[in-house]
């Protein structure tokens, strides 16, 4: 809804790991082991191993699959890709792509620490 700020400083993430993902009936929550971190779901969420992308939420659920696959994987490198998108990379290669999607609602919360950043 209100874009990807361009200063947003993803670097907190970067060497943690996944340790929890909660699913709820229109948005899961990515909440990793350390530093008081986590992201909460309801905007495009598209999931890479390799080249193949699936698409985990688009204001519906479309493959919950993938989400079994990156708990407990650490975050290697975080990268904004546009005004409106987000990506992080694990340690075994797949890629995580956020996608702010909506004009009329929150896609995502992001906790570093005391801060939340509401995109």
């Amino acid at each position: 809804m209100y874009g990807v700020p361009n200063d947003l400083d993803l670097s907190p993430f970067v060497n943690k790991e996944i340790g929890v993902v909660n699913v709820g009936q229109f948005t899961f929550t990515l909440i990793f082991e350390k530093g008081n971190l986590s992201i909460a779901c309801e905007g495009q969420v598209i999931v890479f191993e390799g080249e193949k992308p699936t698409t985990v939420l688009n204001g519906e659920w479309v493959d919950l699959n993938p989400l079994v696959r990156i708990q407990n994987l650490a975050v290697i490198s975080t990268k904004i890709e546009s005004g409106k998108s987000f990506s992080f990379t694990l340690l075994n290669g797949i890629k995580i792509l956020f996608v702010d999607n909506s004009s009329d609602y929150e896609s995502f919360q992001v906790h570093i620490g005391k801060k939340l950043i509401v995109i």
